[in-house]
């Protein structure tokens, strides 16, 4: 089977969603931030204080390029993953995308704008952030799952329908 790969904001449910839609569908969950930290034995934090976003940049291709290769796995993205055409096309080769879409309110709602942990909150300006990316989600996903004021339970359900029509 594809993997379903969910892409979207920081804040949208990427890896919430992903974990309890790997248990519901009995597929290995994956989360591309973890991957990176993994592979490059520091947080996300340090490799954008360590060595800048463009080596988290690179080390987020690396993994990109790995689990594409894999099958039935859930994948959650990092939010600036797709705006890369080489992980949007190895991805959307091996599953099917998935992008949540939560407003900016929701978002802004859920993470705040100082969270020290995000780095990519306290460069840029979160809405332009959100501008700028919505455009290429929108481009490459399969579907668009709109999250707002819906639980996590009932984005699964949706997922799982539209994983049915396949």
């Amino acid at each position: 089977m594809k993997n379903i790969v969910l892409i979207g904001m920081m804040g949208s449910g990427k890896s919430s969603i992903g974990m309890e839609l790997s248990q519901n569908q009995n597929r290995v969950f994956i989360d591309t931030d973890d991957l990176v930290e993994r592979l490059s034995g520091h947080s996300i934090k340090d490799i954008f204080a360590l060595y800048g976003e463009p080596r988290f940049r690179d080390l987020e291709a690396e993994v990109s390029l790995k689990i594409s290769e894999l099958t039935d796995h859930i994948i959650a993205t990092g939010g600036g993953l797709m705006m890369n055409p080489k992980n949007r096309e190895a991805l959307g080769q091996s599953g099917v995308i998935i992008y949540l879409k939560a407003s900016y309110e929701t978002l802004k709602a859920r993470i705040g704008t100082d969270d020290p942990n995000r780095p990519m909150m306290k460069q840029n300006d979160f809405e332009a952030l959100l501008n700028q990316r919505e455009p290429v989600y929108e481009s490459v996903a399969n579907y668009i799952i709109e999250v707002d004021q819906k639980s996590i339970s009932d984005i699964v359900d949706e997922i799982i329908e539209v994983m049915d029509t396949l």
